[in-house]
Protein backbone atom coordinates (compact mmCIF):
# COMPACT_ATOMS: atom_id res chain seq x y z
CA UNK A 1 0.00 0.00 0.00
CA UNK A 2 1.31 3.34 -0.75
CA UNK A 3 -0.05 7.03 -0.89
CA UNK A 4 -1.98 6.66 3.05
CA UNK A 5 -3.51 3.72 1.36
CA UNK A 6 -4.99 4.72 -1.39
CA UNK A 7 -2.81 2.66 -4.02
CA UNK A 8 -2.55 -1.16 -3.58
CA UNK A 9 1.03 -1.97 -5.20
CA UNK A 10 1.55 -5.57 -6.90
CA UNK A 11 5.20 -7.39 -5.46
CA UNK A 12 5.86 -6.86 -9.62
CA UNK A 13 5.51 -2.84 -8.61
CA UNK A 14 2.47 -2.28 -10.53
CA UNK A 15 0.26 0.36 -8.46
CA UNK A 16 -4.01 0.25 -8.65
CA UNK A 17 -5.52 3.40 -7.54
CA UNK A 18 -8.59 2.44 -5.23
CA UNK A 19 -12.06 3.93 -3.97
CA UNK A 20 -13.15 4.38 -1.31
CA UNK A 21 -14.93 0.83 -0.70
CA UNK A 22 -11.82 -0.81 -2.33
CA UNK A 23 -9.81 1.13 0.67
CA UNK A 24 -11.83 0.07 3.32
CA UNK A 25 -11.67 -3.71 2.25
CA UNK A 26 -8.29 -3.80 1.57
CA UNK A 27 -7.72 -1.66 5.40
CA UNK A 28 -9.71 -4.37 6.42
CA UNK A 29 -7.39 -6.90 5.40
CA UNK A 30 -4.85 -5.53 6.67
CA UNK A 31 -5.95 -5.17 10.05
CA UNK A 32 -6.78 -8.73 9.94
CA UNK A 33 -3.35 -9.96 8.77
CA UNK A 34 -2.47 -12.31 10.98
CA UNK A 35 -5.89 -14.16 10.87
CA UNK A 36 -8.30 -16.33 8.44
CA UNK A 37 -10.60 -13.40 7.28
CA UNK A 38 -13.93 -14.96 6.26
CA UNK A 39 -16.88 -12.90 4.13
CA UNK A 40 -18.82 -12.94 7.64
CA UNK A 41 -16.21 -11.08 9.52
CA UNK A 42 -15.77 -8.63 6.28
CA UNK A 43 -19.99 -7.44 6.44
CA UNK A 44 -19.60 -7.52 10.49
CA UNK A 45 -16.72 -5.27 9.82
CA UNK A 46 -18.71 -2.99 7.58
CA UNK A 47 -21.67 -2.99 9.94
CA UNK A 48 -23.28 -5.34 7.67
CA UNK A 49 -25.61 -8.34 8.25
CA UNK A 50 -23.47 -11.51 7.76
CA UNK A 51 -26.62 -13.14 5.62
CA UNK A 52 -26.15 -10.20 3.22
CA UNK A 53 -23.70 -11.68 1.49
CA UNK A 54 -24.48 -10.30 -2.12
CA UNK A 55 -23.12 -6.90 0.16
CA UNK A 56 -19.53 -8.88 0.69
CA UNK A 57 -19.27 -9.93 -3.14
CA UNK A 58 -20.02 -6.26 -4.32
CA UNK A 59 -17.09 -5.07 -2.51
CA UNK A 60 -14.55 -7.61 -3.67
CA UNK A 61 -16.31 -7.90 -7.50
CA UNK A 62 -14.83 -4.18 -8.29
CA UNK A 63 -11.58 -4.65 -7.31
CA UNK A 64 -10.95 -7.62 -8.82
CA UNK A 65 -12.20 -6.06 -11.81
CA UNK A 66 -10.15 -3.65 -11.49
CA UNK A 67 -7.09 -5.45 -11.06
CA UNK A 68 -7.19 -7.66 -13.88
CA UNK A 69 -6.82 -4.80 -16.64
CA UNK A 70 -3.72 -3.53 -15.03
CA UNK A 71 -2.17 -7.37 -14.82
CA UNK A 72 -3.08 -8.63 -11.30
CA UNK A 73 -4.52 -11.33 -9.88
Amino acid sequence: MRDKGWTLVAPNGVGLELTHSERQLMDAFVRHADARFSREDLLRDKGLAASDRRSGDSLISPLRRNARPAGLA
